[in-house]
């Protein structure tokens, strides 16, 4: 139990708090940061139940990883949905953009440096008489 404790209430506990500073941003994504914040801190009032000898002080812990946690969780599959479609279209427009480049490395690598002679491939070689 009180690895349980360690992992669940304490770890994960300091863990969530430290992960709500990677969400910025209003609406859904302040609720993803203030649930995270909420589901720490009552993780971590889940330590006063072995504390004062008293399991019942346990439960803020509890609905903590029970309750909040979870719909934090949802919330953040729905931001990162969002975002995924966000990063579809600039990825795409990335791609489009720097083809030119691609094709430049590409067309480098396929002439490359052979036993210390350039040779290029696509250039006819004659056999060896």
């Amino acid at each position: 139990m009180a690895i349980e404790f360690l992992a669940w209430h304490l770890f994960f506990g300091l863990a969530l708090p430290f992960a709500a500073f990677g969400f910025r941003g209003g609406g859904k994504v302040a609720v993803v940061r203030i649930g995270l914040v909420a589901s720490g801190v009552l993780r971590l009032a889940g330590l006063l139940g072995p504390a004062v000898g008293d399991l019942i002080w346990r439960l803020p812990g509890v609905v903590g990883y029970g309750v909040v946690f979870p719909l934090v969780c949802l919330m953040i599959g729905i931001v990162f949905k969002k975002r995924r479609r966000r990063w579809v279209k600039i990825n795409t427009l990335l791609r489009e953009s720097l083809r030119p480049l691609f094709y430049t490395i590409e067309h480098v690598a396929d002439h490359h440096v052979v036993g210390g002679d350039y040779r290029d491939p696509a250039a006819k070689r004659e056999a060896p008489r």
